[in-house]
């Protein structure tokens, strides 16, 4: 019933190509404000170490104030400046000549006291020009900005592009690549989510073998756990005066699930019993957590006399059962083999 549907999927598999990940994806935080502006206010730091002196800010002020020519490179940078209202400033550039005052705005509404952060900065430094920006995913549905001029990350990120160009060669890879993830990072967020057109025409045309098999799938998945927990139910809390720590584990985006049993032998070595149950049925995995200096997991199970053999770093059990073995035979195998282990 289901062997059409699934060469059908392996076709809409193979032809997917699989989104980029950028560091923030992998970081969890790809549309933290914060996060951005910290990012952002390292490459506008010319002092940073990332080699494009100030060519990020020649490309935002050249973006949202073409009209000033001659920018001085010397700028400091400073995050999250406090007003005298207590409020906070994301980012605020400083040279002898301009203050520039960034307002990051990702996803969340343009609610900030605009007007009280130029006021405060223009008081602040009165023999500067400010420059109030707000740098945005989205451009603000408000009308009544305080003077702020707004540029969105698609059209600053344009503009720091053709200004790259000239530099790329003296810039730190390094910190490159953190700075086109951020470009990449901040495109997607954009685009928003999509789903993969011919993956939503799959499940169209299939959504009541899907939901079926979405369930058979759930009813599989339950009973590998029922069986594992039956097993681990049936081991001692203890064995040759060791206690045991059993619980059960499995991999949401695998279809196996495990009995795991954990025992620290009397020299202090941590031993891992994973009883793995997949639809091939019961295998035993034995392997050390940790390092035990002049211990080896192998060679303490050959010598307690198990017999099995090593895969992947791990040593396994000779003896396997069926999917549907009785749990009796398989804990008891367990059993067995942690009362050898555990042997003085």
């Amino acid at each position: 019933m289901y062997t059409q549907l699934l060469r059908e999927f392996s076709r809409i598999k193979e032809s997917n190509i699989q989104e980029r990940e950028t560091y923030f994806d992998i970081c969890g935080y790809p549309h933290y404000e914060n996060v951005v502006s910290n990012v952002l206010a390292f490459f506008f730091d010319p002092f940073k170490p990332h080699e494009l002196k100030d060519t990020c800010i020649q490309a935002l002020l050249h973006a949202t104030h073409p009209e000033i020519e001659n920018i001085d490179e010397v700028w400091e940078v400073e995050r999250e400046v406090r007003t005298d209202k207590g409020t906070f400033i994301d980012i605020l550039l400083k040279n002898d000549d301009y203050v520039v005052l960034i307002e990051n705005k990702v996803y969340a509404n343009l609610y900030n006291d605009l007007d009280g952060y130029f006021r405060f900065v223009e008081k602040q430094f009165p023999q500067q020009k400010v420059l109030p920006i707000v740098l945005c995913l989205h451009t603000p549905t408000t009308e009544n900005l305080f003077g702020f001029q707004v540029i969105t990350y698609e059209k600053f990120f344009q503009t720091l592009r053709s200004h790259l160009g000239n530099i790329i060669d003296r810039a730190d890879f390094r910190y490159m690549q953190l700075l086109t993830d951020l470009i990449v990072n901040m495109e997607k967020l954009k685009e928003g989510t999509k789903m993969d057109d011919k993956f939503l025409e799959f499940v169209s045309d299939h959504d009541e073998e899907l939901v079926d098999l979405v369930k058979k799938i759930k009813t599989y998945r339950d009973t590998l756990r029922s069986k594992v927990k039956e097993v681990n139910g049936l081991l001692p809390n203890e064995v040759n005066n060791l206690k045991l720590k059993k619980w059960e584990h499995r991999d949401l985006n695998q279809l196996f699930d495990i009995a795991v049993i954990d025992v620290v032998l009397s020299n202090d070595a941590k031993l891992a019993i994973d009883a793995v149950l997949d639809h091939k049925g019961w295998r035993i995995e034995i392997f050390q957590r940790g390092i035990q200096p002049n211990f080896d997991v192998v060679e303490h199970c050959k010598s307690k006399g198990i017999a099995g053999e090593v895969k992947n770093g791990r040593f396994h059990s000779e003896q396997k059962f069926k999917f549907n073995s009785n749990p009796d035979s398989v804990a008891e195998h367990i059993k067995n083999i942690l009362e050898k282990l555990t042997q003085i």
